[in-house]
């Protein structure tokens, strides 16, 4: 499964993909007692950072707040450490 994520802040976009290392975020929202989850595992690697805040109050239905990347990998971490995707040079 893809996805992309595009901080506001920083207009930095990441693609992100099922291909270890890679970061997971998974939401559950229907869960037991009406109640959301979220789970954030670096297991298979780590390629992104990522934030999810709390709102307290409700966005999009939902307390969570907006998930979002934290970050540019690329430029934290010297080349060795990196991996490229398959349509990426660096």
């Amino acid at each position: 499964m893809a996805s992309s994520c595009r901080p506001a802040l920083t207009g930095v976009s990441y693609s992100l993909d099922d291909v270890p290392p890679g970061t997971l975020v998974e939401f559950t929202l229907s869960g037991t007692d009406g109640k959301y989850f979220y789970d954030v595992s670096l297991v298979d690697g780590y390629n992104v950072g990522i934030s999810v805040v709390v709102t307290g109050v409700k966005v999009n239905r939902s307390t969570c707040g907006y998930p979002e990347c934290v970050g540019d990998v690329n430029v934290l971490y010297p080349a060795e450490l990196q991996v490229a995707g398959k349509d990426q040079k660096d």
